[in-house]
């Protein structure tokens, strides 16, 4: 039995509908994922809410404060549905509240308690998460950033591909609609300073550049040689960015002195941006000359890497420093393994895409959501590693992330006056989940295992529904037929 238009199910005890309402309103009204009281998710929740307007506006049984945690736990438990999700949830607040049905709510009413949100609260909750981000300066007078990013497939929908597009391989379509994630990435701690969601096709520079303006003075940025562009290195210089940068060996600039530590001044021009989305709305100059300073080393066997660095004093920076510090930039890649591969990642015998959702605004509320969770469970491995006195780095993401999903149901049924003793068991389990072996140096090129598969392409006639499902048994003259 079911009301009317609230995909509400009656309890085994056959409460009347108003009577589910309001038990199910009364548990949500105040409800928050316990476990990050350190960092304080009730509070982000409440302040998101407020500064967006997304308050409920009228009586319904998923608040929208619990909607807002709802889309956080999502990210941590990445296995489970809407459904399972909801129902894990509800057990946690039933040893409050004894009356909550953990399946009183239909997978129909979840969307449209996450469509009613939409996804200007948790950009805005991620975005309050950020703030907490300022490392001390460690290298020279700076803080260290990396900046990088990453593709996402998303479910294949119409939708889904009109707003992120789809990319083209040499076969064809690519499989699944791709949105294009961008990470600006504290090295010392994993943390996120910011990030943005694209379209798939998307240039990447131009995509960072709104992330550029987190930065300042005393805040060095490491880049990849895709961002090895003289527009781009204008662009930073007039924000008085300190930068480095990975360039390819035949680019050729002109070499004007030789310092003391055996790098290079060196000038070069360059054109403004090609891409569509800068290149009318560009203000600078159409020749872009810069002066820089340039860092050749190898690191064993390896080719010779080349980097450029407005940093330009040897004495303050030091080449073999610089070429050290760069190696460091492999922490924004290691950010996206952690939460493509461990923190979003399924179980095998289902697509592995990052994102569940079907609309682009889901997409987008799921995506911040995801982000959120990740800083909120970085935060809580850098409080740990405070309290034993240890390097972030060297505690285990995947083992961590365990911990705090135990944790969460045994927070939830003891009395608050205990939350501070649970949550200190919790900071010393994490400080407990150490790499056993030092981190690795990377010593590979990055070359794929993978080959092309054997099947054919999927088509859409293939999506078709067939034209009978009857089973057909197959005579003796028909297999001689055949």
């Amino acid at each position: 039995m079911e009301g009317p238009g609230l995909g509400l199910q009656l309890q085994e005890r056959r409460l009347p509908v108003n009577s589910v309402k309001q038990v199910l309103a009364q548990a949500t009204e105040k409800f928050a994922l316990r476990l990050f009281q350190n960092p304080q998710l009730q509070r982000i929740t409440k302040l998101s809410l407020d500064r967006t307007g997304a308050w409920h506006q009228r009586e319904c049984p998923l608040k929208a404060r619990f909607v807002f945690s709802f889309v956080v736990a999502m990210g941590l438990f990445r296995n489970d549905s809407l459904q399972n999700l909801l129902t894990r949830l509800l057990e946690m607040e039933r040893e409050r509240s004894p009356e909550v049905c953990p399946r009183a709510v239909t997978p129909e009413a979840i969307c449209k308690a996450r469509k009613r949100l939409g996804a200007r609260p948790l950009r805005e909750g991620f975005e309050l998460t950020t703030q907490r981000v300022r490392p001390r300066c460690w290298f020279g007078g700076l803080r260290v950033y990396a900046l990088d990013g990453s593709k996402a497939d998303l479910p294949d929908t119409p939708r889904n591909e009109g707003a992120f597009g789809r990319p083209t391989t040499p076969r064809g379509r690519a499989a699944f609609p791709q949105a294009l994630l961008l990470g600006l990435v504290d090295v010392r701690t994993h943390r996120l300073k910011g990030a943005s969601l694209h379209p798939g096709g998307m240039d990447e520079r131009a995509a960072s550049l709104p992330l550029l303006d987190r930065l300042g003075k005393r805040d060095l940025l490491l880049l990849d040689r895709g961002y090895a562009a003289a527009w781009y290195f204008h662009e930073l210089d007039q924000r008085e960015i300190p930068f480095a940068v990975r360039c390819k060996t035949g680019w050729k600039p002109r070499r004007i002195s030789e310092l003391k530590d055996g790098s290079w001044l060196v000038e070069g021009k360059g054109a403004p941006p090609t891409s569509a989305s800068l290149r009318d709305n560009w203000k600078g100059p159409r020749t872009i000359r810069y002066c820089l300073r340039m860092i050749e080393y190898r690191v064993g066997d390896s080719p010779i890497i080349r980097i450029l660095t407005n940093l330009l004093d040897p004495d303050l920076y030091p080449a073999k420093e610089i070429a050290r510090l760069y190696a460091q930039r492999w922490e924004g890649e290691l950010v996206f393994d952690e939460i493509k591969n461990h923190l979003a990642t399924v179980t095998h015998g289902k697509l592995r895409t990052i994102f569940r959702s079907k609309s682009p605004e889901g997409v987008e509320q799921e995506a911040f959501g995801l982000l959120l969770s990740y800083n909120l469970v970085r935060e809580t491995m850098v409080q740990a590693a405070r309290r034993r006195k240890l390097d972030p780095l060297h505690l285990s993401f995947v083992g961590s992330l365990e911990c705090i999903r135990r944790s969460l149901p045994r927070i939830h049924r003891v009395p608050h006056r205990r939350h501070r003793e649970l949550i200190e068991q919790l900071l010393g389990d994490i400080a407990g989940q150490r790499i056993c072996r030092p981190r690795r140096d990377v010593a590979y090129p990055r070359k794929k295992k993978r080959k092309m598969s054997n099947f054919g392409v999927k088509k859409p006639d293939h999506k078709a529904e067939p034209r009978t499902r009857e089973v057909l048994i197959l005579t003796d003259q028909d297999l001689w037929e055949t």
